[in-house]
C-alpha cells in the first residue's frame, strides 16, 4: 500500500523541555481564543487579524526568527508541533499564520542585509505587522513559471510591473512579497530577482473574496 508520509528514522522528533512549553501556549490560545473565534470569520468572510495580532504578542509571529533580530528562535520540529496544535483549532488561522512565519518572513532573514533586516524583518518577527506573499496572477495562477509581473532596476531600487490576484485580510492590508520576474546577469536560475525587495507604498488590486478567511 502506497504511503504518502515517509518517516526518516534517523530524524529525533521527541520535544525537549522549550518545545513542549510552546506546545502547551499554543494548545491553550489555541482552544481558547481560536476556535471559539474562528467560526465567526469564516461566516464573516475575512481574515482575523486580531487573532493574529494577539498572537505576536505571545511570540509565536517570530517563531523561526533568532532572537537577535526579535524572534524566538524555536526550532523546525517545535514549530510543527506548535502549528499542529494551532491547525486543529482551525486550518486558515493555521495557514495564515505559517505563511507570515515562513514565507513571509524567512526571505528576509536569509537573504536580506542587515539593514533590511532591521527594517522589514523586525517589525514581523515581533509581530508589530502581519506580512503577506503575492504570487497568484489572473492569467497565470499560482504557477511560479508562468508569472508575467515584472521587476526592473529603477533609481537604485526595483520598480514592479504587473497583476497581482490578492486578497487581502482586511481593508487595510499587510505588507507583502510580491513574486515577479527580473531579467539580467543578476537574476536566478528561475528568472527571479535575486533577493526579496519591499516598498513602503503597497498597491493593491481588488478582487472577490472566497468566503472563509482567505489569506494570500
Amino acid at each position: 500500500m502506497y504511503r504518502s508520509v515517509h518517516y526518516d528514522p534517523g530524524v529525533d522528533l521527541t520535544l525537549n523541555e522549550t518545545e513542549r512549553d510552546l506546545v502547551a501556549l499554543c494548545r491553550d490560545f489555541a482552544q481558547r481564543e481560536i476556535a471559539l473565534r474562528a467560526p465567526a470569520a469564516w461566516e464573516a468572510a475575512v481574515c482575523p487579524t486580531d487573532l493574529l495580532r494577539e498572537m505576536g504578542e505571545l511570540g509565536l509571529l517570530g517563531m523561526l526568527i533568532p532572537e537577535e533580530w526579535g524572534g524566538i528562535g524555536m526550532s523546525t520540529v517545535g514549530f510543527v508541533a506548535a502549528m499542529e496544535q494551532i491547525g486543529l483549532a482551525d486550518q486558515s488561522v493555521a495557514a495564515a499564520w505559517q505563511a507570515h512565519v515562513t514565507i513571509g518572513s524567512l526571505p528576509r532573514y536569509l537573504f536580506g542585509t542587515d539593514a533590511q533586516r532591521e527594517c522589514w524583518l523586525r517589525p514581523f518577527a515581533e509581530g508589530k505587522v502581519l506580512g503577506a506573499f503575492g504570487l497568484t496572477e489572473p492569467d497565470a495562477g499560482s504557477d511560479t513559471r508562468g508569472i508575467t509581473t515584472r521587476a526592473v532596476r529603477a533609481d537604485g531600487s526595483w520598480l514592479i510591473n504587473g497583476a497581482k490576484t490578492f486578497r487581502p485580510p482586511r481593508r487595510r492590508p499587510p505588507r507583502r512579497r510580491a513574486r515577479s520576474r527580473s531579467q539580467g546577469p543578476t537574476s536566478s536560475p528561475y528568472g527571479l530577482p535575486p533577493s526579496a525587495t519591499v516598498t513602503r507604498r503597497t498597491h493593491t488590486a481588488r478582487s472577490r473574496i472566497s468566503h472563509g478567511p482567505g489569506w494570500s
